[in-house]
Parts: C-alpha cells; structure tokens; sequence
C-alpha cells in the first residue's frame, strides 16, 4: 500500500483506496507518505470537483491513524483559501479526533516497545523491531514529554506507569526530573515502584537526573545513620 500511494505509477482513486487501507491499518508509517500525498495534489481556481474530494478524503484517511503529528497538517490545511465552509468543518470534526485519539496513539506506542511483547495495542500493530526504532519513533511525537507527564498523572492508567517512566527516563527535560523524584520520594512502601523511577533517572543521563541521583543517595545515607 505504501508503495501505492509513493509512487505517480498509480491514479488518485488507487491511491485513495491504499490511503484508505492504510488508515485503517493505523500504522503510523505512513503519515508521512500520506501528508506527502495530499499536500501534492494541487487546488485552484481550475480544479475539479473530484480532486477535491480525492484530497480530503486522503486527509480523513490520514487523520484516522490518530499520530499527534497530522496536527500541523490539518492546521495549516484548515486555513487554506480553497475550502468551503462545508468542508472546514470536516477538517475542523477530524482535528478534534485527532486530538481525542492521542492518548491511545500514545499508549499504543508504550505498548510496541520491544521490552513489552505481552503487551497488545489497540490497532494489532506488532511490536518495534529495535529499541532504536522505537525510539525514533517516539521522538516524533510532538511534545512527547508533556503527553507523558499527563499520563503520568492520571489515576486510571496506574497500570502503565512503569513503561510511562522508562519514556520519560529516555524523553524527559527538567520537568520530567522533578516528576520522576517526587515519585521516588513519595513511593512509601511501593519498592518496584521507586525501582522503576530511579532507572529512569539513570536512563535520562542528565546533569539534573546525576543530581538527583545524588540527592536521593543523599537521604538514603541520612536515614541509615
């Protein structure tokens, strides 16, 4: 399918099907071919009611896979001079899954890493070959880290923790520093709990991560005494 809708080999109502496919697969290897494709279709005064419609039906296509990055897309889209008012909010309705999707899309990449093979993810999608896939596939989730954050916080997805702090170990700033300790600080008697921030810590190989790591052994030393 991706070879499909890569290549001019093919017209736009076979590339619409494979677009269709592919948003169905909701694999998000192919946002960008996806983006490629409808940004290539061109819209004037002299075009076609039909091409019209091959591009914002590619675009729902796309929107379906749910990955953060169509954001920009849509928004730019959105602002384009050519759409009808009917059609803005269409755009406009897709944005709006898209944003209600990002969790998942976010939880179903948590649950692709290699290290996590009993895992499933909404979409079937098999797990990444490589940590180093996984990773870059990671980095190109707009504001990963604040995401993260957010799902670090709520009550209902204290079942992924352990995976949202491996991310956040790997992906996390400052901010995610200050989280993963007042985790570590704050665990009580939850032992793998601690266990899983502190590696985070030393995953995210940081000055604040090292002095945070000190700061921890720190009071650890305290309370032996």
């Amino acid at each position: 399918m991706l070879e499909i809708v890569q290549s001019d080999d093919y017209d736009l109502g076979q590339q619409l099907i494979a677009a269709r496919i592919l948003g169905k697969i909701g694999d998000p290897i192919a946002v960008k071919p996806l983006i490629d494709l409808a940004s290539s279709i061109t819209i004037d005064g002299q075009t076609k009611e039909s091409v019209y419609s091959y591009k914002i039906n590619i675009i729902g296509a796309l929107s379906s896979i749910g990955d953060p990055r169509i954001m920009a897309y849509l928004d730019a889209e959105i602002q384009k001079p050519y759409w009808g008012e009917s059609r803005i909010d269409f755009l406009q309705a897709l944005r709006k899954e898209v944003v209600k999707a990002r969790e998942q899309f976010l939880l179903d990449w948590l649950h692709r890493a290699p290290f996590n093979l009993d895992k499933i993810n909404s979409k079937n999608l098999p797990p990444y070959p490589s940590m180093k896939r996984w990773l870059s596939a990671g980095s190109q989730i707009p504001d990963i880290e604040a995401h993260l954050l957010t799902l670090l916080a709520e009550e209902r997805l204290m079942g992924e923790r352990t995976d949202i702090l491996y991310a956040l170990g790997e992906f996390g700033t400052k901010e995610s520093v200050s989280a993963l300790k007042v985790i570590i600080l704050d665990a009580g008697s939850d032992s793998e709990l601690r266990r899983k921030a502190i590696q985070a810590l030393e995953v995210n190989k940081s000055i604040e991560a090292a002095m945070a790591l000190r700061e921890i052994e720190s009071m650890k030393e305290v309370e032996r005494d």
